[in-house]
């Protein structure tokens, strides 16, 4: 997934949960710190807007109040919805060590229900538990062979593989128990951008949170 395609999992991710104005992307970037740990930041989001708009995934529309200046309030079209399903799907794919796709796939979850997204889930496992298989057996070859600076790095490899395949059983066990996680978490940050200080936009806040800790 390239930098771009992050950048629009982010920002139709963030629409998911209710029309958002402009300026409330900032605040949930910086809440969900996904700024820091994504690297996405809120110019890069802005200029995402315009492109998003422009290929139909967005519809955006300026709103007055009173003498206010107009504010520009961005909604997701129905093909909006199924390219972010498609980038979520591609994110829970990923395989990779360290580029927090899969990650920022799951913290921002929204566009797929419980039930889709364990198979995904199931399926991570499996490859991720092959791989390290795989390793297994190239370290004894190496070690067999007495090539110690290959085994230290196909050791490091197997823990890296072996972290990602509990994380995602750790998913596994909290979608089993709560299947309505991404969709409360949604309700929250729809309150939340709007203004609603209730205990769902509190719980939201929390969930934020809590979400980026456990992936």
């Amino acid at each position: 997934m390239s930098a771009g395609s992050k950048t629009d999992l982010v920002t139709l991710a963030l629409i998911w949960p209710g029309s958002l104005h402009v300026y409330g992307f900032r605040t949930l970037l910086e809440m969900m710190e996904l700024d820091q740990w994504a690297q996405v930041s809120a110019p890069t989001v802005y200029r995402a807007i315009g492109r998003l708009e422009a290929a139909g995934f967005l519809q955006v529309v300026e709103e007055r109040v009173g003498n206010a200046p107009p504010r520009r309030l961005c909604s997701l079209t129905d093909s909006g919805r199924e390219e972010l399903r498609r980038l979520t799907r591609g994110a829970l794919a990923d395989r990779e060590w360290g580029s927090g796709l899969f990650e920022l796939g799951m913290c921002l979850c929204f566009a797929l229900t419980a039930e889709e997204i364990l198979p995904l889930l199931a399926e991570r496992r499996r490859a991720l538990a092959q791989v390290d298989e795989e390793c297994a057996q190239k370290m004894n070859l190496h070690q067999a062979a007495g090539i110690e600076s290959a085994c230290i790095m196909l050791r490091y490899g197997r823990l890296c593989y072996q972290a990602m395949e509990r994380a995602a059983r750790e998913w596994e066990a909290l979608l089993t128990t709560r299947p309505l996680y991404f969709a409360e978490m949604a309700t929250g940050i729809q309150q939340l951008v709007q203004g609603g200080a209730t205990d769902g936009a509190e719980s939201a806040g929390a969930a934020l949170g809590e979400c980026h800790d456990e992936a």
